[in-house]
């Protein structure tokens, strides 16, 4: 999905990620279902287009570094509500390290 191409999966291959067949790819669970899926995207470029580019979408969104901070970010707020930001650490040190 990252390398915008289009996908064709098992369910078991797609567990736990938020997809939707037909849309961020096909499902297929038997042989005939996942070659029939194959088929179909080889004989459409513009299917095979859509789909990779809305499964990039997904995956660009759902799985960046940058939502991976922000879901991180939240869970601390959550936790611990007096922390926010880093404070600068160009203050001076004042205690002990031993």
């Amino acid at each position: 999905m990252a390398a915008q191409s289009p996908i064709v999966s098992t369910t078991i291959g797609a567990e736990g990620l938020p997809v939707i067949h037909g849309r961020n790819l096909y499902l297929a669970d038997t042989p005939e279902a996942f070659a029939e899926h194959c088929l179909a995207l080889l004989d459409s470029e513009s299917a095979r287009k859509q789909m990779a580019q809305n499964a990039y979408k997904m995956v660009s969104s759902q799985f960046s570094w940058e939502h991976a901070a922000r879901v991180f970010e939240s869970i601390l707020e959550k936790q611990a509500p007096s922390l926010r930001r880093p404070r600068s650490l160009t203050g001076s040190f004042t205690g002990s390290l031993n």
